[in-house]
């Protein structure tokens, strides 16, 4: 059952892509709008998202096991950098904008766009509270090492991207439903209705945009090179 449910949810996220991929295409979004979109998603529903995960009844069960979860996600994502850079190394890959584009699709995935819904889809809302973990440490190594990758201007010092991680909107979000969470704190009604309006939206809107970045992909060339993809990042300070 759980198999049928996933490749369910699965086959319905691939055919909205399929929309955003034509609709990109056919001109009808163009490539603004769809960064606009990416923004909108990533700073505004991805916030919403995190801080609905946290709206569940608080305990010291559930709390340990957050922080395990945390611990556990940060292991997993220092381990696979280390490793991406072992393997995606000068030797084997003497281009730099290639290897910048393999060790950042090595270490990172669409774990907020595509994940969510797939863990919403098979073990119901309430498990998404134990996404949040994983979402908080991907987009805090995301916006430190991860943004170093695409930086072809200027390389930023560590501490300003420490500093641009705590302050991207889903650690914010984060760190205030952990407040709600762990406070007890009752949204009122005005304030909870627009944000699981907002969440409503994140699967069919982000797989549509993940649709249309990929269809505004030149597949002809012989290369992606890390300044193409760093325009489908969204905008940083």
């Amino acid at each position: 059952m759980t198999f049928i449910v996933s490749a369910k949810q699965i086959v319905i996220m691939f055919l909205l892509m399929l929309l955003g991929f034509l609709t990109g295409r056919l001109g009808m979004i163009h490539k603004e709008t769809a960064k606009d979109l990416t923004n909108f998603l990533l700073y505004i529903i991805s916030p919403c998202l995190i801080v609905n995960a946290y709206l569940v009844g608080f305990s010291m069960k559930r709390l340990i096991e957050f922080f395990q979860a945390i611990v556990a996600v940060t292991l997993v994502y220092s381990v696979s950098i280390i490793v991406s850079h072992l393997i995606i190394n000068k030797k084997f890959f003497k281009d730099q904008e290639t290897r910048s584009v393999l060790l950042y699709g090595s270490a990172y995935s669409n774990a907020g766009f595509m994940g969510i819904p797939l863990v919403s889809a098979i073990l119901g809302e309430s498990a998404v509270f134990f996404s949040v973990p994983y979402l908080v440490v991907c987009n805090f190594f995301m916006w430190t090492h991860g943004v170093a990758l695409f930086s072809i201007e200027h390389k930023r010092s560590l501490r300003l991207r420490f500093l641009d991680a705590l302050k991207n909107p889903n650690v914010i979000a984060a760190f205030i439903g952990f407040i709600i969470f762990v406070s007890g704190i009752k949204l009122p009604e005005l304030v909870l209705t627009p944000i699981k309006s907002l969440v409503s939206v994140n699967t069919p809107l982000s797989m549509v945009v993940v649709g249309t970045n990929l269809g505004a992909i030149s597949f002809s060339s012989k290369k992606i090179s890390r300044r193409s993809c760093s325009e489908l990042l969204p905008e940083t300070s």
